[in-house]
């Protein structure tokens, strides 16, 4: 059913045209049933020279139209079809703005899908971070602990005096110089660690000589 559309016969009879029939899904009725030629639109005047008309413009009952008009030569009537244009306008509305919400709501789940992408990823680049850091934490105090339990260990020989003479003595303070030493290590590790995560990453590119390069890809 196309709304806007009607469907004329025209008969000229001298200087004017009579409406025959007409047949339209319009809801504006036929106001006029005769017509002056020369207020005749265009495409109609020429499909009463005998020329078939089509296009756009004025038509018999709207200001602006999609028109098509031939001529009857038996009869040397007119038939005409015209198509309102704002009837189609109005028609095409509906389906517009019904597909500018399907895109609209595509967008909107499109961004809560790549939303909830970025939450998911950055809640899970979190936890392996957490991880990460737990796994250090605990790699470190079970670094530290070996040297201090060492050094806590002869020093409280030594403190007993439950060594007996002074070559185990002599063994067990270069255990705790020894482990001191490893101790120190370990903390100069930790404590460049933290100072390089609060720096910016410099990158120093060293270019490679060209027999170091060619030795390397021989072998």
């Amino acid at each position: 059913e196309n709304h806007g559309a009607r469907t004329t016969v025209l008969a000229r009879v001298g200087d004017s045209l009579v409406v025959v029939a007409t047949a339209s899904f319009d809801s504006v009725p036929v106001a006029r049933r005769a017509f002056a030629v020369r207020e005749a639109p265009p495409h109609v005047r020429r499909a009463l020279d005998g020329r078939p008309a089509a296009g756009q413009g004025r038509g018999l009952f709207h200001d602006r139209v999609v028109h098509a008009a031939a001529p009857i030569p038996e009869l040397g009537w007119v038939m005409v079809r015209e198509f309102d244009v704002a009837a189609i306008l109005d028609q095409l509305t509906v389906p517009l703005a019904i597909e500018q919400a399907i895109l609209a709501a595509l967008a909107v789940l499109a961004a809560v899908v790549v939303v909830s992408r970025v939450r998911t990823t950055r809640a899970r680049r979190e936890s392996a971070l957490a991880e990460l850091r737990a796994d250090f934490v605990s790699g470190v105090s079970h670094e530290l602990r070996t040297p201090l339990a060492q050094i806590r260990m002869f020093a409280e020989l030594l403190r007993k005096r439950a060594l007996r003479d002074a070559d185990e003595a002599d063994r067990a303070l270069r255990i705790i110089e020894k482990e001191a030493g490893r101790l120190a290590i370990l903390v100069d590790n930790v404590l460049n660690y933290a100072r390089l995560r609060r720096q910016p990453v410099t990158r120093w590119i060293t270019p490679v000589p060209a027999d170091v390069a060619a030795e390397t890809r021989q072998v």
